[in-house]
């Protein structure tokens, strides 16, 4: 019995087939149907201001999915201001917002290959910025303060900058059908 395993075989038996194929039905129906599978969490990094680069927390979801900004405010998104789209390559759309008392921006893209692309480069830019910074992305307040983003979502064709990190970006993807 000392052999390794590679020279085994392992039988697996399943006493009743049709209860694993009845039990993988739901599983099926919801992936079709566009259910909400689980955030694929990704690596991402970013320069910091200071030139070392840092782990930023992103997720991606719902790939095969299309979005609106008046999906995302019918979620629960409050969208408080447009923001100038032009200065995001590729981008159709660009809002400020918030949800569950966290500062959301969203970007829109074409599909979600844009999304990943050049989407997730303007965000990497924009990611961990000083909050003082007037270059390119991030929302500046009435009090003249830039909105300070530390992660992002990338869910169907929309790019979420998110406040804090990931959890509140997520939940409103979760509120949209």
């Amino acid at each position: 019995m000392g052999g390794s395993p590679a020279g085994r075989r392992f039988d697996i038996r399943v006493p009743f087939p049709w209860l694993a194929a009845v039990a993988a039905i739901p599983v099926v129906a919801a992936v079709a149907c566009g259910g909400s599978a689980p955030a694929q969490v990704v690596e991402a990094t970013a320069a910091t201001s200071a030139g070392a680069t840092e782990a930023v927390p992103s997720a991606i979801t719902r790939p095969a999915s299309s979005f609106t900004v008046d999906a995302l405010v019918a979620a629960g998104w409050k969208r408080s201001k447009e923001l100038d789209a032009s200065l995001l390559p590729g981008s159709t759309g660009a809002w400020y917002g918030f949800f569950d008392r966290s500062d959301i921006e969203v970007r829109v893209y074409p599909d979600h290959q844009t999304a990943t692309g050049a989407g997730v480069a303007a965000a990497l830019e924009a990611l961990g910025r000083s909050p003082n910074s007037n270059i390119r992305g991030g929302v500046i307040t009435s009090l003249g303060n830039r909105t300070q983003y530390h992660a992002y979502v990338v869910a169907g064709n929309l790019v979420l900058l998110c406040e804090k990190d990931t959890d509140a970006c997520l939940r409103l993807i979760q509120q949209v059908p």
